[in-house]
């Protein structure tokens, strides 16, 4: 595991915030990569789903560029994925694959097969410090989880219902982050000079011939579940807004369009050069250069 770039000159902090978007959160992965390759580190990050799995890994030390070639090794296809549950297999089918329930896979240990083993195993191990966001079920409201177990946490803010168990966490059941904040910038404000939000939700908007084909039945769900998160960050920016505010051109890809990797990519490369952009207006406000 590589270890983040080590600043050579002082320069303004910052706060990254990941939001959730499913595979269009692969997007991420060019900001990394931009943050890296300026030498910049984040003092904070927070994620949301796609965007905590990711933090995560940014957070643990992993470089964009090992971020990038992992992705797209472990999703080159359906049996690139396959291969990485049989060598990372359960004891037992139970532990991964839910029978008794409405839920097809136990959130944790699904991610547990496909997560990088580089990735810290507790929050106290990060290099930076990070912040996953889910939803308490029961009392319909946020949980931000800076502490303890990784894996729970972040298998908690990426919970999807329907495919994914809900993640026991303190004793209560977590789903995804999405539903009650997608794209959390306001947790990583305190003590940085300014902050980056990335959103990848997009819109339901397939491939179709025509908008008044009728959707399927896990396009609505996933589409609906789209629905609820952009109008919760259009909310949000009416009062408050990042400093920087990325939204990459990923609305064509489905949530689940993991296997589409390289085209998310390629599609969502100029933020690159937005990123760049923004950055230098940023350091110039406060007399510096990149």
């Amino acid at each position: 595991m590589n270890q983040l770039i080590n600043q050579t000159k002082t320069h303004p902090s910052f706060g990254l915030a990941l939001g959730g978007g499913g595979a269009r959160g692969i997007a991420h992965i060019h900001v990394i990569e931009v943050l890296d390759e300026l030498g910049l580190r984040p003092s904070v990050i927070a994620g949301t789903s796609i965007g905590a799995i990711y933090g995560a890994a940014y957070a643990s030390g992993i470089s964009g560029k090992e971020i990038r070639d992992y992705t797209l090794d472990l999703l080159k296809s359906k049996s690139s994925v396959m291969k990485r549950i049989y060598q990372k297999k359960p004891e037992n089918l139970s532990d991964f694959f839910n029978p008794f329930t409405p839920s097809v896979f136990h959130a944790e240990a699904a991610l547990e097969m496909i997560l990088s083993d580089n990735v810290a195993d507790r929050f106290s191990q990060t290099l930076i410090p990070f912040k996953a966001i889910a939803t308490d079920f029961y009392a319909q409201k946020e949980a931000v989880l800076e502490s303890g177990e990784i894996v729970p946490a972040i298998a908690a803010s990426a919970c999807l219902p329907v495919l994914l168990q809900p993640v026991m966490i303190g004793g209560k059941p977590h789903v995804d982050g999405g539903f009650v904040n997608p794209l959390p910038f306001e947790h990583i404000r305190g003590g940085v000079d300014f902050t980056i939000a990335v959103d990848v939700n997009g819109q339901p908007r397939p491939p179709r011939k025509s908008d008044t084909d009728i959707p399927g039945v896990m396009e609505v769900s996933m589409g609906v579940t789209q629905i609820v998160m952009g109008s919760l960050v259009r909310e949000k920016l009416k009062s408050s807004r990042p400093d920087i505010l990325l939204s990459p051109k990923v609305g064509e890809f489905l949530v689940m369009d993991f296997f589409r990797a390289r085209e998310i990519l390629v599609a969502s490369s100029p933020i690159r050069d937005q990123l760049k952009r923004e950055l230098e207006r940023q350091f110039a406000k406060a007399g510096e250069t990149l």
